[in-house]
């Protein structure tokens, strides 16, 4: 019997809504459902702290380059910056990274 087989199990009851969503994240983070689950459960015990999770980090680097890049300007510009927070707030993932790494090759 392998080790995971010797853990704990629980039979679960959910919507086939829940279960599809489940599946896409999965899929999304290239790990098995139970794997997912088990992360989000992890997740949920400390997600009292800010930068918990790496997307919240990658946000928050983002705005600190926003920030960062006004303070540089001899005239920041305070309506600007909010602009640009909240288009980052409101994008995907992956443009955040795209955001990220133009950051760090600003001057």
């Amino acid at each position: 019997m392998s080790e995971n087989q010797r853990d704990p199990q629980y039979k679960l009851r959910w919507s086939e809504e829940l279960r599809e969503k489940i599946s896409q994240s999965a899929k999304q983070h290239n790990r098995s459902m139970n794997a997912d689950i088990v992360a989000r459960l992890e997740e949920s015990f400390t997600s009292g702290l800010v930068a918990s999770d790496p997307y919240k980090r990658m946000l928050l680097a983002v705005i600190a380059g926003i920030l960062a890049e006004q303070a540089d300007r001899e005239k920041p510009s305070f309506e600007e910056a909010i602009d640009r927070i909240i288009k980052a707030i409101m994008i995907d993932e992956s443009t955040l990274q795209n955001m990220l790494s133009v950051n760090k090759k600003a001057p």
